[in-house]
């Protein structure tokens, strides 16, 4: 009986894990320009974008890392999809930090680019 109680109660459904951000604009990649940064894959061939919650979740980032070359035009490639006052650097490690959750858009432009 108390088996069955339960068994009603779960709802099924499509979920989102994490909640995304709706990106402003999309870019085409043959109106850029050429490459003057490397965003190496992980050790298990993966892009190396990262969410990150902080300060009790409430704090919601993406982290960009392992980026070798001109960090400033791959920040000024993302600034149209995150917003300009979304993004940061971390000249000291090379990555980039981008306030809210970006991560599927942010792969799919890397991808785009041939990372």
């Amino acid at each position: 009986m108390f088996i069955s109680r339960l068994q009603n109660t779960f709802v099924t459904g499509p979920f989102l894990r994490f909640p995304t951000a709706v990106a402003t604009r999309s870019l085409s990649v043959s109106s850029l320009a050429p490459l003057r940064y490397h965003v190496n894959r992980t050790q298990f061939k993966s892009l190396p974008v990262y969410t990150e919650f902080r300060n009790n979740g409430t704090r919601k980032l993406t982290l960009v890392r392992r980026i070798e070359g001109d960090i400033e035009q791959l920040k000024s490639e993302l600034e149209p999809i995150v917003g300009k006052e979304n993004i940061s650097m971390k000249k000291i490690n090379n990555s980039l930090v981008i306030k809210g959750i970006f991560l599927r858009e942010i792969r799919a432009y890397l991808q785009k680019r041939g990372f």
